[in-house]
Parts: structure tokens; C-alpha cells; sequence
């Protein structure tokens, strides 16, 4: 998992990413910042929109895109893993990065079920 996190991190822009399991565990990590406090603050985010989605009678969350000031939070996610996550510079091609994140999320899935 940590290739595919390599790759993703070769996307112009992306600064780092990470898998987190659903109770905010990092399965694997390719990022220069605490992936823990990461981990967990990407897993508030993810429930806190789960619950509102339940809320609006919504389907299950695909991906969201948070914007902070100095960058942008892309969130993934990968039905029976977790959370793919990817940090990035805040002005980046948006599209690019998502298509990035699906790929990478493809081939995360694969390797999970080859366990």
C-alpha cells in the first residue's frame, strides 16, 4: 500500500496521503506530518459527514474536499479498507488529483482483498 501512496504523492501537488481505518487507525502512511493526528482529525470529518448525509437521506459518502487556508484535504473512501486521504498545496488541479485518488483507491482495494 505504501507504492500506491508513493505514486499518489507523485501527483503535482500532493504533499502527502494516508489510508486510516474507520476508528481512526493509519494503516499506512506516506506523510511528513503527524499521521496520527491526521488520522484522526480525517475520521471526525468522515463521521461528522456520514451523519448528516443519514440525516438528508443521502447514499454513503464517495469523496469530499475540504479547504482549509494553506492547502486542501482530499478525502476518499474504500469500502471494507478505511479512508484515503491526500494532502495538497491549495492551488492544485482539483480534477486531476480526484482521478489520481480513484485509481489509487482501485488498487488499494485490490491489494486488500489479496490478504
Amino acid at each position: 500500500m505504501i507504492k500506491v501512496l508513493q505514486e499518489l504523492g507523485e501527483v503535482e501537488g500532493v504533499i502527502g496521503s494516508l489510508i486510516v481505518d474507520p476508528d481512526g487507525i493509519t494503516i499506512a502512511e506516506n506523510l511528513d506530518a503527524d499521521a496520527d493526528l491526521v488520522a484522526a482529525a480525517c475520521v471526525q470529518i468522515v463521521n461528522a459527514v456520514r451523519d448528516a448525509l443519514a440525516k438528508l437521506e443521502e447514499e454513503e459518502l464517495v469523496q469530499a474536499l475540504i479547504e482549509p487556508a494553506e492547502g486542501k484535504i482530499f478525502l476518499r473512501e474504500i469500502p471494507g479498507v478505511g479512508t484515503l486521504v491526500a494532502l495538497s498545496q491549495r492551488n492544485v488541479n482539483v480534477g486531476l488529483i480526484r482521478l489520481a485518488m480513484s485509481s489509487a483507491s482501485e488498487k488499494i482495494r485490490a491489494i486488500r482483498e489479496a490478504l
